[in-house]
């Protein structure tokens, strides 16, 4: 229930406009793809069915005939893959029988007959098919019972709490630990509230953290939803307790967490100036003794970072499992195309070929490529008819080994934006990749640029940045 009214508000009107994006991107055998039109994902559809059931739920109108034409398409999909083997489908079969079972719509034989062969599943297979298993309801206590004792002995225990790992990680299916810790905490929470693991899981998750959220998007929902139904069963929603916080002796914080300010995030702020430089500093976070009338319960999460900025002159091109490097060059006037020359100054007017090239070692999956645009410029895109007829669509070229050129066509989608060009692939075979557009300069300036950026999209701690840089538009007579 929320009480925050403006938060409300905004989420109902997100919700509502989701609902109708969603609805709009169906296809005809009614599954989704990554982009509208784009071929039906199995696991995508079962995802917006999960979306599309929340929200009817919530009291929203989804119209229930798109709610059966997804439910006919996973139920096809499992019809066709009943015979396969292999682990990444039984591990998505396990979890389009959750979604299926939390839409209504459960299938309890082949939920059992998936668990016959539940040696085979990987942690996040076991998790979906115990949720599953428990909607079918009590006759499958038994089953349950099972996988929750498993899941249990495949625990992770260290000094920072307990999390969960796939044994074969896949990469298609966002596997990550902290993925899997938030699906088995939420499946725990549900048939064992009282589980010895369930502080220690949820201590590992709030650790793993960066910033508020977690790495991806995949991760915070999951982490979002298994969270919050642990705070149901834990009954922390009760908290009334005070806390301290000092740094460097000197207390810089001191509340009251109550039931009614238990959503309200508390954020402090200390400016580097304040640190200490030359040796070590002491934050120190302390529940205080419960004063007389406060029952002590509750828990206090918190987390901290240090965020410092660098000139961007200064980054080095970095390579975290891709490598990507970026050059201006200067193009003929009259054809655009490339005269191989570097540039880092242009005058207002002048047209200036980016290009982008891109290695990766290995195949890559949900690749995005993000290449801010500098102030001072705007990208000619030529579907815009303002645009010279010289100007053509940005260029994508992979290399072979043999440095044999040939155009590489399967980049999923690409996006020309005021701040960015950004181009995504869902399977990006290794390689090496060339990119390049044109960009015109309109304002003069002394500019920063941004490096180019490249990562995959669920798993961002597979990256790579080209080098900060500095860019000059010089002003034409006109322009004086």
């Amino acid at each position: 229930k929320l009480d925050d009214a403006d938060l409300k508000k905004g989420l109902e009107r997100s919700i509502s406009t989701d609902i109708q994006f969603l609805i709009a991107g169906q296809n005809s055998d009614g599954g989704w793809g990554w982009w509208r039109g784009s071929e039906s994902e199995n696991w995508l559809t079962a995802y917006a069915l999960l979306g599309l059931h929340e929200a009817r739920e919530a009291g929203y109108a989804v119209p229930e005939d798109r709610l059966a034409r997804a439910t006919r398409f996973l139920e096809r999909w499992l019809t066709r893959t009943a015979e396969l083997q292999d682990n990444a489908t039984l591990d998505t079969r396990a979890f389009i029988l959750y979604a299926l079972s939390e839409s209504g719509n459960g299938d309890e034989s082949r939920a059992v007959e998936l668990f016959d062969r539940h040696t085979l599943l990987d942690t996040d297979g076991r998790a979906f098919l115990l949720m599953a298993l428990d909607n079918a309801g009590e006759g499958q206590r038994p089953r349950v019972q099972t996988l929750a004792s498993e899941l249990t002995a495949r625990a992770i225990l260290s000094a920072t709490g307990a999390h969960w790992e796939e044994q074969a990680p896949d990469l298609r299916a966002f596997d990550s630990s902290r993925r899997s810790t938030a699906l088995v905490l939420r499946a725990l929470v549900r048939v064992q509230p009282e589980h010895m693991l369930l502080p220690q899981s949820v201590r590992w998750l709030m650790i793993a953290r960066e910033i508020g959220h977690w790495e991806t998007t995949q991760e915070t929902a999951w982490a979002i939803l298994a969270l919050t139904d642990y705070m149901r069963a834990s009954g922390e929603l009760k908290a009334d307790f005070s806390y301290e916080v000092a740094l460097n002796d000197k207390v810089v914080l001191s509340e009251k967490a109550t039931a009614d300010n238990l959503s309200d995030p508390v954020m402090l702020k200390v400016g580097i100036a304040e640190l200490l430089l030359e040796e070590a500093n002491e934050l120190i976070i302390t529940r205080v003794t419960p004063s007389e009338g406060q029952s002590g319960m509750g828990r206090l999460y918190y987390s901290a970072w240090l965020r410092y900025y660098l000139p961007v002159e200064t980054l080095k091109a970095r390579a975290q499992g891709i490598s990507v490097a970026r050059r201006y060059e200067a193009v003929d006037a009259a054809t655009l195309e490339s005269l191989g020359a570097a540039v880092s100054t242009a005058q207002v007017g002048d047209v200036v070929r980016v290009h982008l090239t891109v290695n990766a070692p290995n195949d890559l999956f949900y690749f995005t490529l993000e290449d801010p645009i500098p102030a001072g410029f705007e990208v000619m895109d030529p579907t815009l008819l303002t645009t010279s007829h010289a100007a053509e669509a940005p260029g994508r070229e992979r290399l072979d080994p043999d440095d044999s050129p040939f155009w590489y066509d399967s980049w999923t989608q690409s996006v020309i934006r005021d701040e960015k060009v950004a181009l995504f692939s869902d399977t990006l075979p290794r390689g090496t990749y060339e990119y390049s557009y044109l960009l015109r300069a309109t304002v003069p300036g002394d500019y920063n640029v941004l490096p180019t950026f490249a990562y995959e999209h669920y798993y961002p701690e597979v990256y790579g940045r080209s080098e900060g840089s500095r860019f000059t538009i010089t002003p034409t007579a006109a322009t004086e």
